[in-house]
């Protein structure tokens, strides 16, 4: 009898806490009002957006998209010099020296197409094996654009380091 009365007793007592703990995490959720507000804070757009405002959201877009093309050419223009670079550099290899290789990220580029030109270029022998170790390793959101002078025989770790500085 006594074990049933501790029993019901703690069992109550743990129904009690479970309330309250319920009652504080459904009081803090963010109300309409509290995330309406703190959308326009950050700069998005509620409802309906006044002939202004769209004009002016479309003139943004524009000369971003204008912004985003200019250098897309810039890049690919810098991406084929490069790669007359590194056709040339590779194609006159010394006896006894290791190949260099002249390596550009782009902006748009993700992990996975950084592996697919680091093995093209012949700095790496297996693309999904080193883009897992990126993830792996954490290091695939932080490969950061720009131009690289990678090696051949580079460890992961090493071209890893070299691209997310």
């Amino acid at each position: 009898m006594m074990k049933i009365k501790y029993f019901l007793r703690g069992f109550g007592t743990g129904l009690i806490v479970a309330t309250v703990l319920l009652f504080l995490l459904y009081s803090y959720q963010m109300s309409d009002v509290k995330v309406v507000s703190r959308a326009k804070e950050l700069g998005m757009v509620y409802g309906k957006a006044t002939a202004e405002e769209e004009t002016s959201v479309e003139n943004h877009v524009k000369e971003e998209s204008k912004q985003v093309s200019e250098e897309t050419t810039l890049e690919e223009t810098t991406l084929e010099e490069t790669t007359a670079e590194v056709e040339e550099k590779t194609t006159e290899p010394q006896s006894n020296s290791v190949v260099e290789v002249e390596f550009t990220i782009s902006q748009e580029m993700d992990s996975i197409a950084v592996c697919e030109e680091l093995q093209k270029y012949g700095i790496i022998d297996d693309a999904n094996a080193f883009d897992k170790y990126l993830i792996e390793q954490g290091y695939e959101g932080r490969i950061q654009k720009g131009i690289y002078t990678l090696r051949e025989g580079m460890s992961y770790e090493e071209i890893a380091k070299m691209l997310t500085k």
